[in-house]
């Protein structure tokens, strides 16, 4: 599947198997939408942030932090089509493509995030929180282990890259072995002609 920035997506179920953190953002089942904004250092890894209809509840946590004087980088509201959505930015979480369920579809067309203007905003206020993520900051109590995942990740990443390289020394071993196998019969053959 071609992933395509600034579009959302659908997880699979199995994700949050393999990674049963309580505090990941998700809707077994009914497939949450999660906006890809960016992918990480390792390029097969690929940040998304969870998108919620409870478009009040953020526009109310923003209002409090900007009162409090606060930096408002958790969430970002904006329309996404002709729907107002919440991105949970403070819900961020890494994925590989292989968790990748299919693109949210809305009328019959990929769900995107297309003006410029938000899609720099939420660039920016995600890798305001990356960088919190990446220095290991909790910056909310109930904020998933998102770090870990990352880990186990790229460590899974490496784990198949290994694989994939032993299947092809394997595969490469197992030519050389055919050959010199026919090699072997060719000169068996050579020498029987030779003593009739």
């Amino acid at each position: 599947m071609n992933l395509n920035k600034h579009f959302i997506y659908k997880i699979k179920d199995n994700y949050y198997e393999d990674f049963p953190d309580p505090n990941l953002k998700n809707n077994k089942g009914e497939s949450r939408p999660n906006y890809f904004v960016f992918e990480g250092d390792n390029k097969d890894i690929l940040w998304f942030i969870p998108l919620s209809s409870k478009v009040e509840k953020f526009e109310r946590i923003i209002r409090d932090r900007e009162t409090m004087g606060k930096p408002c980088d958790i969430a970002y509201i904006c329309n996404v089509g002709s729907r107002k959505q919440a991105f949970v930015i403070q819900d961020m979480f890494p994925v590989t493509k292989d968790y990748i369920k299919e693109e949210y579809i809305v009328n019959n067309n990929p769900y995107k995030l297309v003006d410029n203007k938000h899609i720099r905003v939420i660039e920016e206020k995600a890798l305001r929180i990356k960088s919190l993520i990446d220095r290991n900051i909790k910056f909310l109590p109930t904020q998933a282990n998102v770090k870990e995942i990352e880990n186990q990740l790229i460590n899974k990443l490496k784990n198949n890259d290994r694989n994939r390289k032993s299947e092809k020394n394997g595969e490469e071993k197992r030519k050389d072995n055919q050959e010199l196998e026919l090699r072997r019969k060719a000169f068996i053959r050579r020498q029987m002609n030779r003593e009739r």
